[in-house]
């Protein structure tokens, strides 16, 4: 008797915890509780729908069957988009969005040094600025010219650029001008 009680300890307990945890998060976030429970609810109704519907049409074995390569097609997209979240349509056009920026953030760092370089240049030659080095300012000539042509392959295909992009355009024109001017 004892030991019988012990293995349902066993199994009682880490349902008790599971239990204890939803009660927290309840008690937490009641409105974020209920929605998940009741879409987790849906989802579980409409796969059992699916599936008595193929068995019916199918028998139990081809349902089985379909059911396994229906989960077998979500569990490989859920692990494609965990591992990849750019492959999702519905994430590609934000991450690359988030990447154009950041890229365009990146320029305007390099482009902003070099034309407060050359504006203090200008100005006065004898003195150094603070900060300023000549691999910077070398890298920066390359970023600029880089980003140069890479917004001018975006407007010869008609590209709409982003507030960043458009700002470091600006800011690679007032370069040019401080340049030549």
């Amino acid at each position: 008797m004892a030991m019988a009680f012990s293995k349902w300890a066993r199994i009682c307990e880490p349902i008790s915890r599971l239990c204890k945890a939803i009660g927290r998060i309840y008690k937490d976030a009641p409105t974020l509780c209920l929605i998940a429970t009741s879409t987790i609810a849906l989802v579980v109704l409409l796969v059992a729908l699916f599936s008595s519907c193929v068995a019916r049409l199918m028998g139990a074995r081809g349902a089985l069957t379909v059911d396994l390569i229906l989960f077998w097609l979500f569990a490989r997209l859920v692990a494609r988009v965990l591992m990849f979240p750019g492959s999702l349509k519905l994430f590609q056009r934000s991450t690359e969005a988030n990447y154009r920026i950041e890229i365009a953030r990146h320029y305007m760092l390099c482009v902003r040094q070099l034309w407060h370089f050359l504006r203090h240049a200008g100005r006065v030659a004898e003195v150094t600025l603070r900060g300023v080095t000549l691999e910077g300012l070398e890298k920066s000539c390359t970023a600029i010219s880089t980003l140069a042509s890479s917004l001018r392959t975006q407007q010869q295909h008609e590209a709409r650029l982003s507030k960043e992009q458009t700002q470091a355009r600006t800011w690679n024109a007032g370069c040019r001008r401080s340049r030549c001017g």
